[in-house]
C-alpha cells in the first residue's frame, strides 16, 4: 500500500465537494480548485492521480465507506497518510485510506484495516487487530491482543484493557474491560456509564 508518510512526497491537486463545508458556487478552496466528485476522473486521470478521502465518522464511517468505493470504482488508488511524528511500527500493516496523526502510536504487529482513522496522542499497543472503517478519537489506548470490529468509533480518552473483542458498529467513551457483541454504545459520564436512568449498563440500539 502506497503511504504518504512524508508531506513532500504527493502534492495535493483538488477538493472534491464532498462535504458540506463546500457550495455549489465555489471553485476553489484554501487555494486549490474544487472538483465535483462526479466528473473528477475526467479532469484528473486514475492513471496519473492518486486519491485519499478525507471525510468524518457520521452515520458510523458508513458514508467515508461508501466514498471510498465509489473512488475506486472510478479507478482512483487510495493512499494512505502518516504524519511524520506519528510512530508507526515498521512490523504493523497498514491497509488504505488510513490516516494516522502526530503523536499517535501504533505498536509492532498490529493491523490496520482500510479506511481507517486514528487520531493525535492515540495509543494502540502490539498485536492489536483493528477492521475497516474505524475512527479512533484522540487520547485513546488500546491494549494488545485486541480486535475492534468494522464500523466502530472509540471516543475520546478510551480504555481498552486487552485482550478485548469489540464487535462491529460499536461506540465506545470509556474505561472498557469486557469484550462486546456488535451494535452497542458505551457512555461514561461523571465517572460513571451513563444511560437514561444514569445506571451502569451497556446499552444496546
Amino acid at each position: 500500500m502506497d503511504t504518504w508518510r512524508e508531506q513532500i512526497k504527493y502534492s495535493i491537486t483538488t477538493i472534491k465537494d464532498l462535504c458540506q463545508y463546500i457550495t455549489l458556487s465555489e471553485t476553489e478552496k484554501f487555494g486549490l480548485p474544487v472538483i465535483s466528485f462526479e466528473k473528477v476522473e475526467k479532469e484528473y486521470n486514475p492513471v496519473k492521480h492518486k486519491m485519499l478521502i478525507a471525510m468524518g465518522y457520521h452515520k458510523m464511517n458508513q458514508i467515508r465507506e461508501k466514498k471510498c468505493a465509489e473512488a475506486k470504482k472510478k479507478g482512483y488508488e487510495l493512499i494512505s497518510y502518516i504524519h511524520s511524528m506519528a510512530d508507526v511500527s515498521t512490523d504493523a500493516e497498514i491497509g488504505e485510506n488510513v490516516i494516522i496523526l502526530n503523536n499517535a502510536t501504533i505498536g509492532p504487529f498490529c493491523k490496520i484495516g482500510n479506511n481507517v482513522c486514528i487520531y493525535n496522542n492515540a495509543t494502540v499497543s502490539h498485536h492489536v487487530n483493528i477492521e475497516d472503517n474505524v475512527w479512533i478519537t484522540s487520547g485513546t489506548v488500546i491494549g494488545g491482543n485486541t480486535e475492534v470490529g468494522k464500523n466502530c468509533f472509540i471516543g475520546c480518552n478510551s480504555n481498552l484493557i486487552a485482550p478485548l473483542l469489540i464487535g462491529n458498529n460499536c461506540r465506545s467513551s470509556c474505561f472498557m474491560v469486557y469484550s462486546v457483541p456488535k451494535i452497542f454504545i458505551f457512555i461514561r459520564r461523571k465517572s460513571t456509564l451513563w444511560t437514561n436512568n444514569h445506571s451502569e449498563v451497556a446499552c444496546e440500539f
